[in-house]
């Protein structure tokens, strides 16, 4: 068995040499894959190899990168009818969603759609990102408004709800600001939150530093995520970066910069509800909210 420099030698000076026929491993019963490409570096050839000579393939850039043209392990990729499987990751912007529901309620009178079912909402879109999509995990970012009771008990129970789904999630804080009001010529307390947008930019590059998926989906009409997404293209150039816009929350920039983007529509949020309750194991279940 050849060294895996040497194998990588080997094959960089044989472009036209690629075909399974050729290849003195593929009688070897632990296969991999490895990523191909001709002359012209555009189209994609799948072959096999065994595990034992790991190779790294050069895939060329989809747009300019800093570190050249970025490189992918081959072995590893599954395999879905014949194609490299599209793993996607959604990052949920918690707050961007919620204020897109209360609008989308607003304009339902009587229609109940804050027990969102993420994991399945997200679900429903990989057939519009297609490549063979399949969904990896889900992410949901969002802080408890603790200085409301009431609202963050609620919130408190939507998020066990989600854990019980499958969802991930990272919950961050609100910081105090006293703010003056030029008007009333008073000062008061205001609370932003704090950590969300930049705990969503570094998931970002997280998982395409780590090669957890082939595309990532940023659920937001944030144009504050702008620059993350900026930065993931031009690491690595071979990652997809998408915007799912929550209803009523479109973002010329962000679509601008995107490799591709979808709009949410008011009816998706009542179609993708929560069971209720949820059931967490035979004697263990979350209702949802009454006021909800």
């Amino acid at each position: 068995m050849e060294s895996d420099g040497n194998a990588r030698n080997r094959l960089a000076g044989a472009t036209d040499a690629h075909g399974c026929d050729t290849n003195p491993w593929t009688e070897c019963v632990n296969p991999t894959l490895l990523i191909s490409y001709g002359d012209c570096y555009t189209k994609a050839r799948i072959e096999v190899f065994p595990a034992s000579c790991y190779y790294t393939a050069l895939i060329p850039d989809t747009g300019a990168s800093l570190q050249g043209s970025p490189r992918a392990a081959a072995w590893g990729f599954l395999l879905l009818g014949g194609q490299l499987a599209n793993r996607v990751c959604f990052l949920v912007d918690g707050f961007n969603v919620y204020h897109s529901v209360v609008a989308a309620q607003a304009g339902r009178k009587g229609a109940s759609m804050k027990w969102l079912d993420l994991r399945a909402l997200c679900e429903s879109y990989l057939s519009s990102i297609g490549g063979g999509a399949t969904l990896q995990r889900v992410f949901y970012f969002s802080a408890y408004m603790d200085w409301i009771p009431d609202k963050a008990a609620r919130h408190a129970t939507y998020v066990a709800a989600l854990r019980a789904t499958g969802v991930e999630v990272q919950l961050h804080r609100f910081k105090e600001k006293e703010v003056w009001c030029k008007v009333c010529k008073k000062a008061y307390v205001h609370h932003e939150e704090k950590e969300t947008d930049v705990a969503i930019a570094v998931k970002l590059l997280e998982l395409c530093a780590v090669d957890a998926c082939e595309t990532i989906v940023i659920v937001t009409g944030d144009t504050d995520l702008a620059p993350a997404i900026r930065t993931a293209k031009v690491l690595w150039g071979s990652k997809q970066i998408w915007v799912l816009f929550p209803f009523a929350r479109h973002n010329a920039e962000l679509k601008l910069i995107a490799h591709g983007h979808l709009k949410m529509k008011a009816r998706r949020y009542l179609s993708y509800q929560l069971p209720n309750p949820v059931k967490v194991s035979a004697t263990d279940l979350i209702w949802k909210p009454t006021t909800w």
